[in-house]
């Protein structure tokens, strides 16, 4: 699954760094990345279940996590948060969930949820965490 995820997320917008570790992300902001820079770091899969349809097709299900960032500079107000966030949302959750439905992979998401978060990896973070069940037909 998180090889697919990987794929749509690169498909989607390729400018955005993909991260698994969170210990690579701790203090990543103030010590190796780029103030400006965007990446997505997908929280570990850790819950899941397992489904039967009324036709006997078995689903797996995953509830999944993306955290979409950019770092800024550290001293930034609500209103240019709340911008980087718009942005965030149009140029990288928009164009994934897009891509999500559209692959064949797993079956298409009617309800996705967002949530501005606290930083995570440094102060200067501004993100955006997209939640959704990940659904894919177990042949």
């Amino acid at each position: 699954m998180l090889q697919k995820i990987d794929e749509i997320l690169q498909a989607a917008n390729n400018s955005y760094f993909i991260e698994y570790d969170a210990t690579n992300m701790i203090d990543a902001g103030s010590n190796a990345m780029n103030r400006g820079r965007s990446f997505a770091y997908i929280e570990e899969f850790v819950q899941g279940k397992f489904a039967t349809g009324i036709y006997g097709q078995r689903s797996r299900m995953m509830k999944l996590q993306i955290y979409f960032c950019k770092y800024t500079e550290l001293q930034t107000t609500a209103l240019e948060r709340e911008a980087l966030r718009r942005q965030i949302i149009d140029e990288a959750i928009e164009p994934f969930m897009a891509a999500y439905d559209d692959s064949s992979y797993f079956e298409p998401i009617h309800e996705w949820e967002i949530f501005y978060t606290t930083p995570r990896f440094a102060e200067n973070e501004v993100s955006v965490m997209l939640e959704f069940e990940c659904r894919m037909t177990i042949c």
